[in-house]
């Protein structure tokens, strides 16, 4: 669905009570009332009273969740003012509660001039361990009515995954998807898929990111020997400042895009790495064909 004001949200949700609440016929007259409406303000001034009374009176809170808000806030919705109005509703006591996912730290919920910021109580989701990933995928068959000790033959397969994926739990489901939904047994070819399907939330945040930041997370992607990712090899590598190289890393690791560990022997020595393990293996495919072909035939052992 296409989300482009406040005042679109608002008709979706509408639409949604209208659909599951039929126990209460005012919000499919008021989905109906909708639709000849122009006008975005004679739609909030139209819809939000009547969630706020209902809601009250029945004693209940309405919890929205809203997918890859990232998308909404970055490529649909891109008036400030029609966020901040998004954000106020949810703010006032009109009995609704925001819960949304995202792939990743973005602008709209990081940077402290965006009117999302420090909105969410952000819960970042846990790496699967390789035994939840086998039993999720035999789980997946099971409620697919298939025959699960076929399946678990394939544990190989999603345990070579996990390591490829860091066990990410959005991949992991979608490679149980395509291992028992679509039948696809080669490694390399769920790979594939996987950095086919995430392409454009990796390209999408690489746009977000100035020149120099992205050269960052490529020259980084790159540094696939043993040459620890310290600012001044970083900096070397990029042909700038050690200082400008240390600005450049603090800012990506505020906004979640990198971590680092320091070391045991000089603890004013820092080792930095990308912190989504897939968006670092993407970064390394996406940067020659040899790296792709390595990758891949490592998938495959």
């Amino acid at each position: 669905m296409r989300i482009l004001s406040f005042a679109d949200l608002l008709k979706q949700l509408v639409s949604i009570l209208a659909t599951n609440l039929t126990e209460e016929p005012l919000w499919k007259e008021l989905s109906a009332k909708l639709e000849k409406i122009q006008d975005s303000n004679e739609v909030v001034d139209s819809v939000v009273p009547v969630l706020r009374r209902t809601n009250d009176a029945k004693k209940r809170t309405i919890v929205v969740m809203i997918e890859n808000l990232n998308e909404l806030f970055s490529k649909q919705i891109r008036q400030d003012q029609q966020i901040s109005a998004i954000r106020k509703f949810f703010m006032d006591k009109n009995g609704c509660s925001l819960m949304a996912t995202a792939p990743m730290h973005f602008d709209a919920v990081t940077d402290v001039a965006q009117p999302f910021y420090d909105f969410f109580d952000t819960q970042t989701l846990r790496p699967f361990d390789k035994e939840q990933s086998v039993t999720l995928l035999n789980r997946t068959s099971e409620l697919d009515g298939d025959n699960t000790n076929a399946v678990k033959d394939l544990s190989h397969c999603m345990m070579a995954l996990h390591d490829m994926t860091d066990g990410n739990p959005r991949l992991m489901v979608m490679t149980c998807e395509l291992i028992v939904r679509e039948r696809i047994e080669s490694a390399r070819e769920i790979l594939l898929r996987l950095v086919d399907s995430i392409s454009p939330t990796y390209q999408a945040s690489l746009a977000e990111m100035a020149p120099q930041e992205r050269a960052v997370m490529e020259t980084l992607a790159s540094m696939r020997d043993a040459t620890p990712r310290t600012p001044a090899n970083i900096s070397s590598k990029l042909g700038i400042s050690e200082r400008h190289t240390s600005a450049l890393l603090k800012r990506l690791v505020d906004a979640g895009l990198l971590k680092f560990a320091i070391s045991p022997d000089d603890k004013r020595s820092r080792s930095y790495c990308i912190r989504d393990g897939f968006f670092y293996i993407w970064l390394a495919i996406q940067s020659c064909e040899l790296t792709k072909k390595r990758i891949l035939l490592l998938a495959e052992l």
